[in-house]
C-alpha cells in the first residue's frame, strides 16, 4: 500500500487528479475519459493565466484585501445606524452611560469606522492609508472596553486577529502605494 504525502505546492488540479484516479484499468487500450472537474479545472486555470497576468494579480489583490478586512467595519457603522435605538438602550441601561454619552459614542463609533474604511480604501496618498489603519485599529482597540466585551476571550481574539490583519494590510498598501508613485 503506498503513502501519499501531501505538501503546500500541491494544486487544486494535482488534488482533483489525485483524487480521482480511475480504480480500474480499461479493458480497450484507451485513455481513461477525464473527469468533468478535472476539465472544468483545467479550462479555468487556462482562462486566468490568459486574463490575469502576475501584475493583473497583484493589483486586484491590492484592492480586494484591504477592501474584505474594512467592509468589517463598514457593516459595523452602518449597524449602529440601523440599530440605533438597540444601541443606545444598550448602552445607557446595560452598561451606564448618560444619555448624551451614549450618542456621543455612537456618533464616533460611526463616523471612526467610516472615515478609517474611506482612507484605507480611496486612492489618496500613503499618509492617508496610514491615518485611516491608525483610526480603525484606535476603534478596534477601545471598542471592547466601550461594550463590555473585554473580558470574553473570544471577542478579543477576533479582535485582535482583525486589527493585526488590517494594520498589515494597510501598511503593505502603503508600501507599495510609494513605490507606485515613485
Amino acid at each position: 500500500m503506498s503513502t501519499y504525502t501531501q505538501t503546500l505546492e500541491e494544486t487544486s488540479l494535482d488534488c482533483l487528479r489525485r483524487t480521482n484516479i480511475p480504480r480500474a484499468a480499461s479493458p480497450s487500450h484507451q485513455e481513461p475519459q477525464r473527469p468533468s472537474a478535472i476539465l472544468s479545472m483545467e479550462r479555468l486555470e487556462a482562462m486566468a493565466d490568459a486574463y490575469f497576468c502576475k501584475k493583473a494579480r497583484r493589483q486586484l489583490l491590492e484592492r480586494v484585501g484591504p477592501a474584505a478586512l474594512v467592509i468589517t467595519f463598514v457593516e459595523d457603522a452602518f449597524r449602529v445606524v440601523m440599530r440605533y435605538d438597540e444601541q443606545r438602550d444598550f448602552l445607557t441601561e446595560q452598561r451606564g452611560f448618560y444619555v448624551w454619552a451614549a450618542y456621543l459614542v455612537l456618533f464616533l463609533s460611526f463616523s471612526t469606522q467610516l472615515a478609517g474604511a474611506t482612507c484605507v480604501l480611496g486612492r489618496f496618498d500613503p499618509s492617508r492609508v496610514k491615518l485611516g489603519s491608525y483610526l480603525l485599529l484606535s476603534f478596534t482597540a477601545v471598542q471592547p472596553f466601550v461594550y463590555g466585551t473585554h473580558a470574553d476571550m473570544d471577542f478579543m481574539t477576533r479582535a485582535l486577529t482583525l486589527s493585526v490583519a488590517s494594520s498589515c494590510s494597510s501598511s503593505a498598501r502603503t508600501t507599495s502605494s510609494a513605490s507606485v508613485r515613485i
